[in-house]
């Protein structure tokens, strides 16, 4: 039996209400960023909530668009790379208050 205290939705940003968009705000742990080598949480400065990645899915696939193939040749400019890029998704952030910033499609 699935744990009850996690309710599984689903979210289409393409046609997200304001009600699902503020859904995932709450559900949000508060996110801290890099500041002198250390964790810093200012609401002041970067309002923004994280969700780790075992709290959520998605269909996006970054290596099936072909994106670490575009960054090695960027950054690689045709050289032999000797390692490959690996792309790893560890959380989802959410910055600010998603619902303020939400435009209806028309």
């Amino acid at each position: 039996m699935a744990d009850s205290k996690f309710l599984h939705r689903l979210l289409d940003f393409t046609q997200a209400t304001d009600q699902q968009l503020d859904n995932l705000t709450r559900a949000c742990n508060p996110a801290t960023f890099g500041r002198n080598q250390q964790d810093v949480l200012d609401e002041s400065y970067r309002k923004a909530g994280k969700m780790d990645a075992n709290r959520f899915a998605t269909q996006f696939s970054p290596t099936d668009l072909g994106i670490p193939e575009i960054v090695s040749d960027l950054l690689l400019r045709g050289r032999v790379p000797q390692k490959s890029i690996r792309l790893e998704l560890y959380k989802l952030n959410v910055y600010g208050n998603v619902v303020s910033n939400h435009r209806p499609n028309t």
